[in-house]
This record gives C-alpha cells, structure tokens and sequence, in this order.
C-alpha cells in the first residue's frame, strides 16, 4: 500500500502535445518523505528519456547499455546502480521545486510506472545512488529511540534531546544524520518515527504524513492512495540445455501441440555436449529424430527451450520429502513433513521465487497432489553484510574499486569522513597509483566482488581464529539485520 502521484512538467514532444499529458507519475510506499525527494529516475524505455535522448548521444549510448542489462531477482539485487542525468526537471506536487530526471539503469518499465521518486536521505539505494553522482541527500525523517524526547519538528531540530534511557536504542546514533554514511535507521517507518524539514508535515508520524500527503496531492488531482502488485510475469522458457523440457511438439500444420501424457516426461538426451555457440538442444537430432505430430502424424520438431530453474525450485523441497517414489510426484512423505517450519532466503527472491512456490503449491493443492496450503510457515530473509566502498574514475571514463585495506579515510576537522586516499600503491585502469593519490569515498554497501569490498573469512580465521569470526558474525547483529563490517570490532571479540 502507497501513493501514486504525479510529478508535472511543461516538456512537449514532436507534436507539440505534453508527453505524458504533462505528468511523471510514480509509486511510493513513503509517501512521508516526499519533502525528501531530491531526484526522479525513469527506465531506459521512458518516453521523457527518449526524448531527452534524441540530441544526447552520450545518453541514447546509455539507454541503449541498460537495454541490454539483466532484469532477474538476483542480477537487479547485484548490479552496480548507474545513472544518467537527462537535462530535463519535473515540478514537485507539494513544494514546486524543480526536481532534475535521471534515467537509472535500476528503474523497470515493467514495474509501476517505469519511474521512481528519488529520496536519498530515507533508502539505500538512492542514498548510494547520490553519494555516486553528487545529489543533495536531504533529511525529512527522524526516529526516536525509545525513551527519549520527542523532536520538535522545526527544520533542522535535533533528532533527539536527551539521551536514551538504559537498554534503550543508543540516542546519540540516532541524533547524527551523516550525509556520507549510511544507517540503518535512515530508512526506519516501524519505530517513534516523525518528520522534520518537511513544512507541513514537521511533527507527524508516519501514519498522519502519508494520510496528509494524500490528502494534499488529491486536493490538487495529483495523487492518491494506491496497492499495487509488484509481480510480474513469468517467463518460463530458457535457451539452455540443462532444465526441464517443455513438452510441446511444433508442426508445420497444427503449430505448438502438447505431448501426449503417455508420451511423459520428455528426456533430455544424456550425450548432449555445450559448445557454447547457442542451445545445443537445436543441434542434437537424436532430439528430434522420429518425432511426430500427435494431431496429424506428419514429420515435427520438438520444443528445444527448457523451463527456468525457478520452476524447479517451486517445487522440489516436496520431492525431498519422498526421493525415492517412482510411483508418484510426491507423496505420503510430503503429507508428512509439509509444510515447511523455516525458510531463509535473500529478500530478492520476495518479487518472484517465494512467490512462485506458493502459487504452485496451491495448484497441487487443487490436483489433490498435497494437502497442505502454503509451503513455508516462517521465513527468514537473512540480512546482507556491508563495508566502506573506495572508487575512482579513470581517464578512459571506466571505473576502478579499491580494497579498503589499500585506503585511509580523510577527515574533516570534526573528524567527519570527507574523502579517502591510497595508503598503499594499488593498481588501476590509469596503472599504479602512488600512495596518497585520493580515492572517492562510496559510503557502505553490501559486499560484492564487484566492488572489492568483500573480506576473506580465511584472512581473519588465519588472524584471530575459527571461533572468533564466527562469533562476531552471529552476534554483531540479529541474522535478519544488515551488519556493518568493522575490523576493529572483529579483534574485540
């Protein structure tokens, strides 16, 4: 549940009209921080970045590089987040300060809109998103810890007055919003939340501000409230040899024709040799070899795409329940375990996996195949590890990322991090670096060989121990939380 609203412009098209009737609509589940929004990022599909794209050929070489990224749960979860600035703005609804379009190589035309408001101060993604092209990062939401002062609600008030009570959440963490580091509690909506530098909405809770901003923006014909679905459809086909045959025939008169149950299942051919040149299944005759069609008998071809993994996966924990039954796709063993007490997975399978078992199990379900209704009783999405990210352009306008065991942070007089630099002579894409040559300070992000952020658990093992890395790593932070690394903490175990 959330609003859509509509960001409005003066940008007309070819035909003089307003592209979009003058409106960047888009879908927001904080709604309460919407005097946050520093930026708007459209897909690469978006009619106002192809408008903007026409005399740009910088931006129509980066469209057409997000055209051709990965749109999968896992890539979208691990992809580096780039942008483009279009050189166009939008008007914000409530403030009516022009806000500037960028298109974001995150940001679907499948999803919503195909547009996402940008609040760098109150999400990851966007705060990292900023700190990576210089955006304003504007805070408009305070938590409160439990047992201290509420703000006032003025702009630029102090988070909290007064320390936190013993066993409470640590206040001072929560005063100090750093534009440069990212926290946790940024994005928090389920603790004593309030708005502050956001006018009208300076004091209210969650709740109130998302049912203000409601009001303001349908008061205007703008905005309301909305729910909306974020799955999307399944593409199941795959052009690789290894999963599940489709069973479908195709002939040159009745087109795709279902294989005949007696003929099930379709059995991939076991000498099948990947040359990496394509699907290796078009090539294979024995594949096809006396395959007929079952409406008319002329000569057919079978079906060479196989299903997605996922289909595999939506299923498979109940074959585990009875592995060994010829007789049946499951059976008593899966009316004995099912469902299942605990599932833990990453929070980006939520949009497609997770789903996906359990619409299929409610279709066994109503084949009378299980008894049960959902596959999972609990799930657990287990939180992702971070670390400093160290980058640097190169002059070829490619980008390197440094291990932050070769950088040293630079502070401000108030010991702030304000920048970083080498501290050991590192290679690059421009060729050794010298010590001292200043590096870009990222902020924290999940650890990624990408980013060569990751730390080796042989490396502390090597230094402190099995034991000690096993127990800074299960007690630094509840298992569904996020986990900033820190050395320091590591040899305090």
């Amino acid at each position: 549940e959330g609003v859509r609203f509509a960001f409005t412009h003066q940008i007309a098209g070819h035909d003089g009209n307003l592209i979009g009737d003058g409106r960047l609509y888009v879908f927001t589940t904080r709604a309460d921080t919407i005097m946050g929004v520093t930026f708007a990022a459209v897909a690469a599909e978006h009619p106002l970045a192809a408008h903007a794209a026409e005399k740009n050929p910088a931006l129509q070489a980066f469209i057409e590089e997000c055209k051709t990224g990965g749109t999968t749960e896992a890539e979208l979860a691990t992809q580096e987040k780039k942008g483009m600035p279009t050189g166009l703005t939008v008007t914000h609804p409530l403030t009516g300060a022009e806000v500037p379009v960028w298109v974001g190589n995150y940001v679907l035309i499948s999803y919503g809109d195909g547009a996402v408001m940008g609040v760098p101060a109150h999400d990851a993604r966007d705060f990292a998103f900023a700190l990576k092209y210089g955006l304003p990062i504007q805070q408009v939401v305070c938590v409160v810890p439990v047992g201290t002062a509420t703000p006032s609600g003025t702009p630029g008030a102090s988070c909290c007055e007064q320390k936190s009570s013993p066993g409470a959440r640590d206040a001072a963490a929560c005063c100090v919003f750093d534009a440069t580091r990212w926290q946790d509690w940024y994005a928090d909506k389920t603790g004593s939340l309030v708005c502050v530098n956001s006018g009208v909405l300076n004091g209210l809770s969650y709740k109130a501000a998302v049912n203000k901003v409601a009001e303001l923006l349908a008061a205007q014909g703008l905005g309301e409230k909305k729910t909306t679905f974020r799955l999307r459809d399944w593409g199941v086909s795959r052009q690789r040899y290894w999963g599940t045959p489709i069973p479908i025939i195709h002939c040159p008169q009745h087109g795709s024709v279902p294989v005949p149950e007696k003929d099930l299942p379709v059995v991939l051919p076991e000498d099948c040799v990947p040359d990496g040149s394509g699907n290796p299944l078009l090539k294979h005759e024995g594949f096809h070899a006396g395959v007929t069609c079952p409406i008319c008998g002329a000569a057919a071809r079978r079906e060479t795409d196989t299903m997605d993994t996922f289909v595999d996966s939506s299923w498979y924990f109940m074959r585990y329940c009875d592995p060994t039954n010829a007789d049946a796709m499951v059976a008593e063993g899966a009316q004995y375990w099912m469902p299942m007490d605990q599932y833990i997975g990453g929070i980006e399978h939520a949009i497609l996996h997770l789903l996906y078992a359990r619409f299929w199990t409610k279709v066994m379900r109503d084949l009378g195949l299980v008894q049960v209704d959902e596959p999972f009783k609990k799930l657990l999405t287990q939180g992702m590890v971070l670390n400093h990210i160290y980058g640097r352009r190169t002059a070829k306008g490619g980008k390197d990322y440094f291990w932050p065991h070769d950088v040293e942070h630079v502070l401000d007089e108030a010991g702030k991090v304000v920048g970083a630099k080498l501290k050991n002579a590192a290679e690059s894409g421009d060729g050794l670096l010298p010590v001292g040559t200043p590096i870009d300070y990222e902020g924290v992000g999940t650890m990624s060989k990408s980013k060569n952020n990751g730390v080796d658990p042989q490396d502390l093992i090597e230094k402190y121990g099995a034991d000690t890395a096993r127990l800074y790593t299960m007690f630094t932070a509840p298992p569904e939380a996020t986990l900033e690394w820190n050395d320091a903490a590591v040899e305090g175990s």
